[in-house]
């Protein structure tokens, strides 16, 4: 600890004298991020886009799973929340001429409220149907292959991307060695 604070104390004390510095020390290089890309979802790989040392961008698709399932949820839960919606609002007109009792105009909104839950749940699961870099980076190594089953449970590997900047040097500087560290 005591180390530490005296590395940082003559880091912060201000520039290094001018002239090339002509010490060597061992050191380590090492990434900030790097992340073992998986599915969210279970599925069979449909497609891949990217193959190992594709530099990638935030966002951008890696593979895709199969989606029939999924597009067919989106459109059942789609169909239910506009019936449930069609239900609510001949409940709310019924209400309105004291037709329809106050109790059934709230089960109605709610069966609209749980419907249209359901329709997103399903369009944020289709999403996850289509695997994306979770930040700028490499593809470093890839595992995914088309027609594999992926079971979401299960965490199974797909890529593995790493961010190529900023990089980090552990530098192993000796004691005697600590007091002469300055900053540039």
């Amino acid at each position: 600890m005591r180390f530490a604070l005296l590395l940082a104390a003559a880091i912060a004390s201000g520039p290094a004298p001018a002239g090339p510095a002509t010490d060597v020390f061992a050191s380590h290089l090492m990434v900030d991020q790097e992340v073992v890309v998986g599915s969210r979802i279970t599925g069979i790989v449909e497609t891949i886009a990217v193959e190992r040392g594709t530099v990638v961008r935030k966002g951008q698709p890696l593979a895709n799973l199969d989606s029939r399932e999924a597009d067919a949820d989106v459109r059942q839960t789609k169909e239910d929340m506009e019936l449930r919606k069609a239900e609510y609002d001949r409940a709310r007109a019924l209400s309105s001429s004291n037709v329809l009792s106050k109790a059934d105009l709230d089960t109605s909104r709610a069966q609209f409220a749980v419907a249209t839950a359901a329709h997103e749940k399903a369009k944020t699961l289709r999403d996850y149907t289509v695997i994306r870099a979770p930040f700028d980076g490499i593809v470093t190594e890839k595992f995914a292959r088309v027609g594999q089953k992926v079971i979401d449970i299960q965490n199974q590997p797909l890529f593995r991307i790493t961010a190529f900047e900023p990089l980090l040097a552990r530098i192993y500087v000796p004691e005697k060695d600590l007091l002469h560290v300055r900053r540039g």
